[in-house]
């Protein structure tokens, strides 16, 4: 909190249920953006297991490839595709394979900057990740 003060989770889930209903999001769990978190860090470091799982805490490199496996098996067949294109160059569509996001600033509405920038990662989920963070906010 501003004051210094430890924040209980109650806080944070009331406040973040509060930032999706005033914004017309859906309702999740909080600990879902974790997740989310989890899954982009995969993404981005090519299913860099160990890096993940060292940046996300958790004990067992197995904890990560079990619950994010689809995520990896994702990557791995956008690999093979890509792979495939470029190796036998029957395919030309690179641009048709990476998802377009057109990125409109909201207004702000009084909100502070970092709930500005959850909103807007939010917005910029792949409905993949949507469908997994609603999967995992259903399953709490």
């Amino acid at each position: 909190m501003e004051n210094g003060n430890p924040v209980e989770s109650r806080i944070v889930r009331d406040r973040f249920q509060k930032l999706c209903e005033q914004n017309g999001y859906e309702k999740v769990v909080f600990h879902s953006l974790r997740h989310l978190s989890t899954g982009y860090k995969l993404k981005m470091t090519n299913g860099d297991v160990k890096s993940v799982q060292g940046d996300t805490g958790h004990a067992e490199a197995e904890m990560v490839t079990d619950v994010y496996s689809e995520i990896i098996d994702e990557d791995r067949r956008y690999n093979a595709q890509k792979m495939d294109e470029q190796f036998y160059s029957t395919l030309n569509h690179d641009s048709e394979m990476q998802p377009q996001n057109e990125e409109v600033q909201p207004e702000n509405n009084g909100l502070s900057d970092s709930d500005m920038e959850l909103l807007q990662l939010l917005k910029s989920l792949t409905p993949e990740m949507k469908e997994m963070l609603l999967k995992q906010s259903a399953s709490k």
